[in-house]
């Protein structure tokens, strides 16, 4: 009997153990906001701002999410990121708009030009869209896509993806290893599966360094969701793990230690309007991940990050922050011909305009401001607010650079607190384009204006009342006849479609209060 008790008792602990495992934080209950990340970048690439019907280059670390558009230059190359697991390449003069970002579904429109999808997802499924049909793949594929104005191509490199064509509303499989499917407007050919040998040398390259990556001994990594795994190699390089007492407890943080004394987060980069919101574009390699993710913490006179969690940890305390994207947890001030932002500390509530989910936010809606009283003395980093002068704001490219120094916390007292930026924070603010700008400088080349006409096409089909999910498409997909490839019909291959033109000379005049760009310090 008294084994009986005691292999009860230990069944039951064991039983608890699992669901302890299993059971994420409660601050992971919200559904968080899906945001992708501009990694890597050749030439040029641009963002469209419907606010501005106008392009903005983009830079390195950049975010984008539902209804972005971005077009790369005639020299341009980018790698992008998506949290659920969607890697995806473009080449050169390629239009892409994202459609949804769902953790079982991305959808993708690719209007014109090259990009590599790579799934590497856990039962998210991506589909890309075209003017000729769209593509579906499932996790631990990868594929090129083509498409010109005539025609589309798919080339599957790993795995097996299927292409539905829009006009005969039938399904073809293409296989690694097998020939590639061409589709126009009105049949579906085999192609001879050729990968242009200059995109496809840049796409291994790419992924050899991934690889080396990889098969580094991170220590990060073990601290880090898996969604932000890939980005180990940069705390590892820049700072290192410390066990820090806070909240009453022992934590580990990760604290920079590439950076010149008195740093302090949200200084060496900008901030730009994106999704309505003061988002941060980084200067430091390890800026993004630190930035947008977790929360800052002083502690021992420095600055540690405390990283996000998206589950229980066993045996590793971390201190309980959701897995939650933000533009850039501060808090605003201002005064006079300055403005200023406080980081915040874990526990204080951060203000805006997109509801980006978080048990530590609240959104403002346009008539709010007057109803929201923030007392600047509560803050916990109110002393380490960073105050620049207000044509500094969108005047330079590095606030490192223009900090006012030695401002005395006393000083700190006489400004006014603001949830958000607007008209009241900064004379004029809505007037001013360079809101918009990740860098002063400006495309050499933007896209013609009819290419507008199917993102704003895109842009209907978004807002629909009725959103796709991953199984229901995958249903659709079982009971959508198999095509028949027309063997003896021709299709061009797309080609190249130039939808670029040179930007006017009035268009690429710098503003007068351009600053250079500066590397951050290190």
């Amino acid at each position: 009997m008294k084994n009986i008790t005691c292999m009860t008792v230990f069944m039951a602990y064991m039983l608890f153990a699992v669901i302890a495992l299993a059971a994420p934080s409660s601050a992971s209950d919200i559904q968080a906001v899906q945001v992708g990340r501009i990694y890597y970048m050749e030439g040029e690439l641009l963002r469209y701002v419907p606010d501005e019907n106008d392009w903005v280059a983009v830079v390195r670390d950049a975010p984008f999410g539902t209804e972005d558009t971005l077009y790369s230059g005639s020299m341009g190359m980018a790698e992008m990121f998506i949290p659920t697991g969607a890697w995806i390449r473009i080449g050169n003069n390629t239009q892409i708009q994202f459609i949804s970002l769902e953790p079982d579904l991305t959808e993708i429109d690719l209007a014109s030009g090259v990009a590599r999808f790579y799934n590497k997802g856990s039962g998210m499924v991506i589909k890309t869209t075209t003017p000729f049909g769209y593509v579906l793949s499932d996790p631990d594929t990868v594929f090129d896509l083509y498409v010109g104005a005539n025609s589309a191509e798919v080339i599957a490199i790993k795995g097996t993806v299927s292409f539905v064509h829009e006009e005969g509303y039938a399904r073809y499989d293409v296989s690694a290893g097998s020939p590639s499917m061409l589709a126009d407007q009105d049949s579906v050919a085999p192609g001879d599966g050729t990968v242009n040998l200059a995109w496809d040398q840049w796409n291994k390259d790419r992924d050899l360094i991934w690889a080396d990556r990889s098969r580094e001994n991170s220590r990060s990594a073990r601290y880090l969701p898996q969604a932000l795994r890939h980005d180990a190699y940069s705390l590892d390089a820049y700072g290192s793990w410390e066990r820090v007492y806070y909240e009453g407890r022992n934590n580990w943080f990760w604290r920079p230690t590439s950076v010149h004394v008195g740093w302090s987060p949200f200084t060496i980069g900008i901030w730009t309007e994106w999704w309505g919101d003061q988002t941060w574009i980084p200067l430091e390699p390890f800026g993004y991940i630190t930035h947008h993710y977790g929360n800052w913490v002083y502690s021992r006179n420095c600055w540690y990050w405390a990283p996000p969690v998206a589950g229980l940890h066993v045996n590793l305390p971390l201190l309980d922050i959701g897995f939650f994207w933000y533009p850039g947890r501060v808090s605003w001030i201002f005064r006079g011909a300055y403005i200023g932002w406080v980081p915040l500390s874990p526990r204080e509530i951060y203000y805006s305009r997109h509801n980006w989910g978080g048990p530590h936010h609240k959104m403002v809606r346009e008539n709010d401001n007057v109803h929201i009283n923030i007392g600047i003395r509560d803050h916990a980093y109110s002393d380490h607010a960073v105050i620049v002068r207000k044509d500094h704001f969108r005047g330079v490219e590095n606030y490192g650079a223009v900090r006012v120094s030695n401002v005395h916390p006393n000083t700190i007292n006489n400004y006014n607190a603001a949830p958000v930026v607007n008209n009241t924070v900064i004379k004029n603010y809505t007037d001013d384009r360079r809101r918009h700008y990740y860098a002063n400088t400006t495309a050499s080349e933007k896209p013609r204006p009819d290419v507008v006409t199917r993102i704003r096409q895109n842009v209907t089909a978004i807002n629909k009342d009725k959103k796709e999910n991953a199984a229901e498409l995958q249903q659709r997909l079982k009971v959508i006849p198999d095509g028949t490839i027309n063997r003896h019909t021709r299709i061009e291959a797309p080609g190249v479609t130039a939808n670029m033109e040179p930007t006017t000379t009035a268009q690429r005049q710098r503003p007068p209060e351009q600053a250079e760009r500066v590397a951050p310090a290190t």
